[in-house]
């Protein structure tokens, strides 16, 4: 482990090894999980995480054991910008100063 946490391996190798069986949706969010954790402090990246995110990973991990074939994204992380008036409940806001 680095100073900067954990690290994941890139998205195709990521299917790659769940494909594989040699690694689990649910190791794949809890080492992204500690590695926002370790780096947000600095990069304040990030606003809101999905409070779903172990749950849908210990269903698509349950799935995978009984047989489901893993997709082409299966449990790649993702970061998505929500552009959201801030009248708008449910996603963090960050305001920016004017320019």
């Amino acid at each position: 482990m680095s100073s900067d946490g954990p690290s994941l391996p890139r998205a195709c190798e990521t299917v790659r090894r769940i494909a594989a069986g040699e690694l689990s949706p649910v190791e794949v969010i809890e080492t992204a999980l500690r590695r926002i954790e370790a780096l947000s402090p600095a990069l304040n990246a990030l606003v809101t995480l999905s409070d779903t995110a172990m749950d849908q990973a210990r269903d698509l991990e349950a799935r995978l054991s009984s047989g489901e074939e893993a997709g082409p994204l299966c449990a790649v992380i993702r970061g998505i910008q929500h552009c959201r008036p801030a009248d708008q409940p449910g996603v963090g806001q960050r305001r920016w100063p004017p320019v």
